[in-house]
């Protein structure tokens, strides 16, 4: 299922799951107390941090590259691949990228 490209995050961020540790598959440098995983709400892909269950819900989970480059067809779901990408590929260009959910253009 593909989610609309300008929607609202809140619903799901509110429907993270987090989820009891295994003590047996922590490693050594993760105290128990410290120790979290959060699960995605609609994939079944985990993370140690509650941020990068955000990131992966409003640029990956599901969803298709949405920011291009305006010189080629370079498509990514980031917009720092596609800064590189620029900047490596098209060295005398403005480094910016289209976003194809609406939001604004960004530049660097």
């Amino acid at each position: 299922m593909l989610f609309a490209l300008s929607m609202n995050y809140s619903h799901l961020v509110s429907r993270i799951i987090e989820l009891p540790v295994d003590p047996l598959a922590m490693n050594c440098s993760t105290s128990p107390s410290r120790a979290r995983v959060f699960q995605c709400p609609t994939c079944p892909k985990r993370f140690s941090a509650k941020s990068s269950v955000i990131q992966h819900i409003k640029y990956d989970c599901n969803r298709l590259p949405r920011f291009v480059c305006p010189y080629c067809d370079k498509r990514s779901k980031y917009p720092f691949s596609l800064y590189k990408h620029i900047r490596d590929v098209h060295p005398d260009c403005k480094v910016y990228c289209k976003d194809l959910s609406g939001e604004k253009e960004d530049t660097r």
